[in-house]
């Protein structure tokens, strides 16, 4: 029986309530957990436990109950340890996010800042109660688009005046004119809804130390910023005044170059070094300072590990590629009848160990492999690993959507904003920075591309491939202006849109756009990419030219090497590209395919592994969560009447063929995809007889007819071989065609074929390349603001 079931009996026994002074004292002795639980008990009980005297209260009771939580590398699973308890799971991969997520300050009063290291995401989190809040504008908007090489630096403090949380981010960029300059911004928990500059600016300095592992440190009320070059100094930000200031390192620290991270330890600032696993300084002794006087700037050194004097067995159970001091660990010596002050560390692979200063002799309190965690066997990580957190019932707020939206005005003003086309609203974003919070809400983006686009047929324009290449089809109407134009020999491939944003290729190069809100990112060949490598995973940018294959073409020139489709478990675009780098069709039938993804908001490729089959020279389709690409005839089962498809499932990021509709029976023909009112089709083209069979799959996966587009009327202008349907018009069920020089709508029903728009005779030789666009405001962060 749990504390309010007691409390209720006892209540029901003696026929009157408990006094509101002992419920209080009740309830101030229980974990976060079981407060969160117990504020469903009652109106009276929930407005008791989230007052603010209440949270001192438990607070004040809960002081010194700390517990280490552990994330090893190998699992998506937080637990939480305590010396002489078992291991717990605190948060398991049910409620974590997508990613490699990890600890990059320790705990502020209960608050604990993490990182997502595949997406750039931070999140605050409360271990205690398993609360989790993700911050908004992973890049800042001021360098998003100007220097992707921006030094970007997190860290949160605890401002005990107005008793708020302030998430801080400090970063460096260089300026058209090559001067670099620092920018620091502050987001306040709970109040926020967007990041703000600091009071005060900082002071000119060198690019601030990323090395992904961790934030700034926060210690006697200030956040403390490393610095790439120049190992003397620190950048110190005070959390109440928001002003800035410097301190003096140790000087022994120039002997150490980089290799050296800040902490905090025992109340006080420390500096330790780092080193990885097999580094020839190993055997020299590890040492630590600390910052005994904070105001004199006075660093005392101590001696924490001696490599030498081990066991090469012991000194291998500990080495790890991150070491870092945790907390001072107190154990009773009876032979001196007093506590005996040691420090604690924690290692990549989840091991504690505490050591004396005085001998320097590491002893294990914590190991994994006998715990619910498991055997961690080669498995190390460079990035941190274990991190104290206490009992607090500190709340990390609400998120900034849910700040925006919370009054009636602004969910009214939302409401009307949706309905208005992107480029009046991009032009409202300007009015206030509350009205630019609100329609940059992922929730308002979503609202607005639902709106705006139901039951619409999506903007048609036209495009060369280029950035400014894009016109649309009402300017064009009518006018004596053309549309861009492409040589019949030449071929853009331009996807449908996905969720406001649409993908595609022109020569040897890639790119991503929202023809609307002029947002365009080229994605070149990866040869012309650095080399960026991450934990264990190699962001590697492979050679993708100078081989020519026995089609002739060039190994990343095909139609569907690049697909856009939408991943809904992270909310994301995602980018596929195949490569081939092997592909003989004439006499052995090899090939080597290569698949990489890419967020649309990075730049990193990760290599996945490719398809079973061999993809077509047909352009991908996105449908559902997933992207479909044709099979290649000439490498699968010639004699099947069925053609095939892969699909990529954009959650699991695992491939699957299908098998497609008996299209070879009926006499073959030009066989393609394409997605028609959110369904995927396979069409098949045939032009003994000059028709457009269209085929749909239902929801058990059965395909059948659903459209017969019969073009014999209408040739030689609209051949089966040339024309591509595009969409269906919502409203009235014609199909959009498009042979490249004439665009129009054809009635099935009717048979009927009315030509909207065709190119001149004096464009010989031309055709143009018709993309459907989305009335959306969806802009990746690295557009240009």
């Amino acid at each position: 029986m749990d504390a309010a079931a007691r409390t209720k009996k006892l209540e029901t026994e003696r026929g009157q309530t408990l006094p509101e002074e002992m419920i209080e004292d009740i309830l101030s002795r229980l974990p976060v957990r079981s407060l969160r639980r117990f504020r469903c008990v009652s109106r009276t009980w929930d407005a008791l436990i989230t007052s603010p005297a209440f949270e001192d209260l438990h607070s004040h009771r809960a002081s010194g109950s700390r517990r280490l939580f552990l994330k090893p590398s190998w699992r998506n699973v937080f637990y939480a340890w305590n010396h002489g308890s078992p291991v717990e799971t605190i948060m398991d991969n049910w409620r974590l996010p997508q990613g490699d997520i990890f600890p990059i300050t320790k705990s502020c009063h209960g608050l604990v800042l993490l990182r997502c290291l595949d997406y750039d995401l931070h999140y605050v989190w409360n271990p205690s109660g398993n609360e989790l809040l993700a911050l908004p504008d992973r890049t800042p908007a001021r360098v998003a688009w100007r220097d992707r090489r921006t030094h970007l630096v997190y860290g949160m403090g605890y401002c005990s005046t107005t008793k708020q949380y302030k998430v801080v981010r400090m970063y460096d960029f260089e300026h058209d004119d090559g001067l670099r300059d620092t920018m620091c911004e502050v987001y306040t928990l709970d109040e926020s809804t967007h990041w703000r500059p600091a009071a005060t600016r900082p002071h000119a300095c060198q690019p601030l130390r990323v090395n992904g592992r961790q934030g700034a440190v926060l210690c006697n009320g200030n956040l403390h910023f490393l610095h790439k070059h120049g190992l003397d100094l620190l950048t110190v930000f005070n959390i109440n005044a928001e002003t800035f200031s410097t301190m003096v390192l140790p000087p022994e620290l120039e002997s150490y170059s980089s290799d050296f991270m800040l902490t905090e330890l025992d109340g006080c600032l420390c500096v330790y070094h780092t080193k990885p696993r097999d580094h020839p300084k190993f055997a020299e002794p590890y040492h630590i300072w600390l910052l005994r006087d904070y105001e004199a700037g006075k660093w005392e050194k101590l001696r924490c590990i001696d490599w030498g004097s081990m066991e090469e067995s012991e000194s291998r159970l500990l080495k790890s590629s991150w070491i870092a001091p945790l907390d001072m660990h107190y154990e009773y010596d009876d032979s001196a009848r007093k506590k005996k002050k040691k420090i604690m560390f924690g290692t990549g692979a989840c091991k504690v160990f505490v050591v004396d200063p005085d001998t320097g002799v590491p002893e294990v309190l914590f190991s994994p492999e006998k715990t619910i965690i498991g055997d961690c066997g080669s498995w190390d990580s460079l990035f941190p690993a274990i991190g104290l957190f206490e009992e607090r019932l500190a709340s990390a707020g609400r998120s900034s959507e849910e700040i925006i939206f919370s009054s009636p005005s602004a969910q009214a003003l939302a409401e009307v904003l949706t309905y208005l086309p992107a480029r009046t609203v991009g032009r409202l974003n300007q009015v206030c920075r509350g009205w630019r919070a609100m329609i940059k809400a992922d929730c308002f983006v979503s609202a607005h591309v639902h709106h705006a686009n139901h039951d619409r047929l999506p903007h048609i324009m036209f495009t060369d491939g280029l950035p400014y290449g894009f016109k649309a089809l009402e300017d064009v109407i009518g006018t004596s202006d053309t549309p861009p134009v492409i040589d019949e020999g030449s071929r853009v491939v331009c996807s449908k849109p996905c969720y406001g944003l649409n993908a595609g290729s022109f020569g040897k190069y890639d790119f991503v756009c929202n023809p609307l809100t002029k947002y365009y990112r080229a994605i070149p060949p990866e040869d012309n990419c650095e080399n960026v490598t991450c934990r264990s995973t190699s962001f590697l940018y492979n050679d993708t030219k100078g081989r020519h294959l026995d089609n002739g073409g060039a190994d990343g020139a095909f139609a569907g090497r690049v697909g856009l489709g939408y991943a809904p478990n992270i909310r994301m675009h995602v980018l596929v590209r195949l490569v081939y780098k092997e592909k003989n069709r004439a006499t052995t039938k090899d090939y080597k395919l290569e698949c990489k993804i890419q967020l649309v908001e990075r730049h990193d490729w990760v290599e996945i592994d490719p398809p079973p089959r061999p993809v077509a020279d047909v352009a991908p389709v996105y449908s559902g969560g997933k992207l479909y690409w044709m099979v290649d005839p000439e490498f699968g089962p010639r004699s099947s009447a069925y053609c095939e498809l892969v699909m990529l499932d954009l959650t699991t990021l695992q491939f699957h063929v299908l098998q497609g509709p008996p299209c070879n029976r009926y006499g073959g023909g030009r066989v393609s995809i394409c997605e028609l009112q959110g369904e995927l089709c396979v069409t098949c083209s045939r032009r003994s007889t000059n028709t457009i069979q269209i085929w749909a799959i239902d929801r058990i996966g059965m395909w059948s007819t659903r459209h017969c587009i019969e073009l014999a009327s209408f040739f030689p202008e609209y051949s089966s071989e040339e024309t591509t349907p595009l969409a269906i018009n919502p409203k009235d069920g014609r199909i959009l065609l498009s042979t490249g020089r004439s665009l129009g709508y054809y009635d099935d029903e009717a048979v009927e074929l009315e030509t909207v728009y065709r190119l001149g005779s004096s464009m010989q030789g031309k055709k143009f390349v018709p993309v459907l666009v989305m009335d959306s405001l969806v802009r990746p962060c690295d557009a240009m603001l």
